[in-house]
């Protein structure tokens, strides 16, 4: 999808079709207005140009499509290139640690950078505590304590005198 959607936006035509619409429009798609946004932040002109313009919450109010066409024509207009996009994957698609997620799922209190601060602070731990940490999120199978049997004493026929001494040992 990102590899379309670079493609369209640098082919230098405004009346090209945008690829894959329909997953591209859909409200959960990756690609959405602030990845759009910060897809040009390195870039001086573009920056620029969109704090003059753009400089408040409007821009969330505009359809996708229109803001998509509209990038488009920002692009042709202020003469970009490839080189001045910054690709940067969504973190939920690519690498997302499973630590992180088991933690977001634990304490939904906390926001992703506490979580990704707590992540940094259980990897920097030694081996054994931080299995232990592991274990208690069911990561890891906390590996099981072998346990030596006691020998059970086989009791025979007892007198009554020898079971008394058995138990009440007087000297």
């Amino acid at each position: 999808m990102y590899r379309n959607y670079t493609r369209w936006l640098f082919d230098g035509s405004t009346t090209s079709p945008i690829p894959e619409e329909q997953e591209l429009l859909k409200y959960n798609s990756p690609i959405n207005i602030k990845y759009m946004l910060e897809s040009f932040l390195p870039n001086s002109k573009m920056t620029m140009y969109m704090n003059k313009h753009f400089n408040n919450f409007d821009l969330y109010t505009l359809d996708k499509k229109e803001f998509l066409r509209y990038v488009k024509h920002l692009v042709l207009k202020l003469n970009l290139s490839r080189g001045d996009f910054n690709y940067k994957p969504k973190r939920d698609d690519e690498g997302v640690h499973q630590l992180q997620k088991k933690l977001m799922g634990k304490l939904p209190e906390l926001k992703s950078y506490d979580i990704a601060l707590l992540c940094e602070q259980i990897d920097a731990l030694e081996d054994k505590e931080k299995d232990s940490y592991y274990a208690a999120l069911d990561m890891i199978n906390p590996k099981k304590r072998k346990m030596a049997k006691k020998k059970k004493k086989k009791i025979g026929k007892m007198s009554l005198d020898n079971f008394i001494d058995s138990i009440f040992n007087l000297v």
